[in-house]
């Protein structure tokens, strides 16, 4: 355990290391290395006039929804959209069992293992907790174009509870061209 870093460092199955981010601290990982973002820029982000809260910020990157009723569609539907992307450097925001079964997915693939090396995660702990999605978008967009990703790769949620408002926002930030 790291003291003072807002996170809980473990070793993942695979031997790398990887960092449990607590509600302040937010997580990116590329390949092997892992870097640790903290936002405390609120001014920079504060809405103009109510009912602005976060309506103005889209990512750089062009952002894609990955639909379906569950993880397995949903990764079945970006292994087959991946080879349609024109993008260099793709992003991945979701859940550590959703990149779980991607990682298997590309990996059988007989290109995968390149499009493994590019892409970039940003990941929540669990299983598709929408709740922990639309709490971590914003700064998974922010930390996503930070690095240069091309394309940011999000999952789509039934449209009840916090789903509602993290369909709103990504479909937001998906229409801009």
């Amino acid at each position: 355990s790291q003291s003072g870093s807002g996170a809980d460092s473990s070793q993942a199955d695979d031997g790398t290391d990887s960092l449990q981010p607590d509600i302040e601290a937010y997580f990116l990982q590329s390949d092997d290395e892992t870097e640790l973002f903290q936002y405390d820029d609120v001014d920079i982000w504060a809405p103009r006039s109510p009912g602005q809260k976060y309506r103005h910020y889209s990512p750089r990157a062009k952002v894609f929804i990955a639909r379906g009723e569950n993880e397995e569609e949903r990764t079945d539907f970006i292994v087959n959209s991946l080879a349609e992307m024109d993008a260099n450097k793709v992003g991945f925001f979701g859940s550590e069992t959703s990149f779980g079964l991607l990682k298997k997915k590309i990996s059988a693939l007989r290109n995968g293992l390149p499009l493994l090396k590019n892409m970039v995660t940003y990941l929540y702990p669990g299983s598709g907790d929408d709740k922990i999605a639309t709490h971590e978008l914003f700064s998974a967009f922010r930390a996503l174009d930070k690095v240069g990703v091309d394309t940011i790769i999000a999952e789509e949620f039934p449209r009840q509870n916090y789903g509602v408002a993290y369909m709103n926002r990504l479909e937001r930030a998906a229409e801009r061209e």
